[in-house]
């Protein structure tokens, strides 16, 4: 069995090729998922919140439906900071925090349907891919977050899923399950550090408006012309700052461009 060390727990390959699981700290098992069934497999009762809902592609990646609308929004609020936020019908929460911020999101979504009401809709979990991570372990962190999305929007709430990838490595799974012609969320945090994350970014920028032609790009953060000038010709953008940002007196509420 091979074993990777996520920032939530190890990511195991397990001795049957085809299945993955991530077994927390605690040693809860979030998830196992068997990619030959395209199924779920529940080993605990940490699974039961999972609803029945499509799966995509050869790596079982859960979909996500395309919004009918998203009210107009203009503040991003992390979802620990709910209770911060001055407007909850235009603003949208999301999950661009520290991994291990989102644990308990993962492990029981449920807890916190209650604290969604009345806002104008919720980002899927943004788990992280880096580039030292195996494919398995990428995989694993696309389908942690697509799973909880599409247990937020069975519940009746809005989501906005977030397309997030490393490198071309990833292409041809991180964008399954992403709604065409729907809002798609992006975070580039993390990923423009250096003139190699940027071009890598907008590689993968390009080639998602390519693959799902998202009616709106929603971005956390800066959007810098030499990274989103190569989509925003092609497809609206919607800048928010993070809310570092807003509290240092930068914060554009007035939409993007």
């Amino acid at each position: 069995m091979d074993v990777w060390k996520h920032p939530l727990g190890p990511w195991r390959r397990c001795h049957r090729l085809s299945q993955v699981s991530l077994q927390l700290k605690d040693g809860a098992m979030l998830a196992l998922v068997d990619l030959d069934s395209r199924s779920w497999v529940s080993r605990d009762r940490v699974l039961t919140w999972m609803p029945e809902v499509a799966l995509v592609g050869p790596e079982a990646i859960p979909a996500i439906k395309p919004l009918d609308a998203l009210p107009r929004v203009d503040r991003f609020v992390a979802y620990d900071k709910t209770n911060t936020a001055s407007s909850a019908s235009t603003s949208l929460i999301h999950f661009f925090v520290d991994d291990r911020k989102i644990n308990a999101v993962l492990r029981q979504p449920g807890r916190y349907l209650e604290r969604f009401s009345g806002f104008a809709g919720v980002t899927c979990p943004d788990v992280s891919i880096y580039g030292s991570m195996p494919r398995h372990a990428r995989i694993a962190s696309v389908f942690q977050s697509r799973a909880v999305g599409a247990y937020f929007q069975h519940h009746g709430v809005r989501v906005v899923p977030v397309a997030r990838w490393f490198d071309e490595s990833d292409f041809d799974y991180c964008f399954a399950g992403l709604p065409a012609e729907s809002p798609i969320a992006v975070s580039p945090h993390g990923c423009s550090r250096t003139r190699d994350d940027r071009a890598r970014f907008r590689r993968g920028l390009v080639r998602m408006v390519d693959e799902v032609s998202p009616s709106l790009l929603i971005v956390h953060g800066s959007a810098a012309p030499s990274i989103f000038e190569a989509v925003g010709e092609r497809i609206p953008v919607l800048q928010l700052d993070s809310e570092k940002a807003q509290a240092h007196g930068r914060g554009r509420t007035d939409g993007g461009r």
